[in-house]
């Protein structure tokens, strides 16, 4: 909604809205499964959103495509960080930027587009790493819904929007792509429709049992299943339940200090004792409940995602 004023002011920019529903952001599951070779429901959610915008590049004859990506990793843009003191929060942002890691890459590439982030350039990630909490985090005057009125709030990237006071996104409050575009429908009980407790506790112990991969919840199991089908060998390429692995689902972890597997979405991805992970015998899904207390990080885009499509956070349905 406030990026049509916006290109119209920046005529003769052509603009371009995606209507997104349901229907349309899953004909995308299998091509971002595939591509990304990952079932974490986060970064699928958020990654199915953004295919979409990529097959309209690709179908306008566009060949690059520019993003937001590292905006919200290296301005303080995640409200988890907010509450840290300033040197913690400065650890946390520089772990954070030696991790970063966006889908928009790997899917533009599938299609022939070319991905690109100003805010990835080394010089703008060096000059970023050198700003504080304080340059980056704070209280100012923003809109938390698309027409209501500016009120004081906590909000990141203070920096990034006083460098640009006059643009209508700089003032709005910062919403995952998930949100905007509705599909964070996806992770409240959506699949619980398609899939009965006796076919979800059927296709759980069938994982754990056959695969060794512990599954949270029924949207993870139909993402899973996807999986299945795109890669009916797993990912042969990565090895499983080496000295290294993720404790949900066997593969190796990125590095040797990441917590968060991408390939499953587990978080903590292994165990902080010495003893290696095993896999635990899980016979109900109450236990595997237990097992994963967090979801993981969320890897989401930047507030300027496509100038063709309306960044969906005040766009919903």
């Amino acid at each position: 909604k406030y990026v049509i004023p916006l290109a119209a002011s920046l005529a003769p920019l052509d603009h371009y809205c995606l209507e997104v529903d349901l229907k349309a952001v899953l004909s995308m599951l299998p091509y971002c499964v595939r591509t990304l070779r990952s079932f974490d429901p986060m970064e699928i959610r958020n990654s199915m959103v953004v295919a979409l915008a990529l097959h309209k590049v690709r179908d306008l004859g566009f060949s690059v495509a520019l993003t937001g990506d590292g905006a919200d990793e290296l301005l303080g843009g995640y409200s988890f960080t907010w509450a840290s003191d300033p040197a913690l929060w400065a650890a946390r942002r520089r772990e954070m930027a030696g991790d970063m890691g966006f889908s928009a890459a790997g899917l533009g590439r599938g299609l022939g587009v070319e991905c690109a982030s100003p805010y990835l350039e080394h010089g703008f990630v060096q000059w970023a790493l050198g700003t504080s909490k304080e340059d980056c985090v704070g209280e100012r005057e923003i809109s938390l819904s698309p027409d209501g009125p500016k009120q004081l709030h906590m909000t990141g990237k203070v920096c990034l929007r006083e460098a640009f006071p006059y643009s209508l996104s700089a003032w709005r409050r910062k919403d995952p792509i998930e949100v905007g575009s509705g599909s964070t429908e996806l992770g409240r009980g959506y699949f619980k429709k398609m899939i009965s407790p006796e076919d979800f506790e059927a296709g759980r112990l069938q994982a754990l049992n056959e695969d060794r991969v512990l599954i949270r919840d029924e949207e993870h199991l139909h993402y899973y299943r996807c999986f299945k089908i795109e890669f009916p060998n797993g990912i042969e390429s990565i090895p499983r339940w080496g000295d290294d692995h993720c404790i949900g689902c066997g593969y190796e972890l990125p590095s040797k200090t990441n917590m968060f597997c991408t390939i499953c979405g587990t978080y903590p991805a292994r165990k902080t004792s010495l003893e290696k992970a095993k896999p635990p015998v899980i016979t109900s899904s109450k236990q595997t409940k237990h097992v994963f207390k967090g979801k993981g990080i969320m890897v989401a885009l930047g507030s300027a995602l496509f100038c063709f499509l309306v960044n969906s956070a005040w766009k919903v349905r």
